[in-house]
């Protein structure tokens, strides 16, 4: 899973929630995720903040 960034050349441009290495993928393959995925997403990032700090 990942926050959109931005569309360029036919590509979508996606990074981690919470920061990270940005990656591309077709356009296709992408969706909105559930309210149940982006609550554990979210809780993943403070989870990994959390252990960085």
């Amino acid at each position: 899973m990942g926050e959109y960034r931005e569309t360029h050349e036919g590509r979508v441009w996606l990074r981690p929630i919470g920061g990270g290495y940005e990656w591309t993928t077709e356009p296709g393959s992408v969706r909105r995720p559930t309210d149940a995925e982006l609550v554990r997403a979210r809780v993943r990032a403070a989870n990994r903040d959390s252990r960085t700090r």
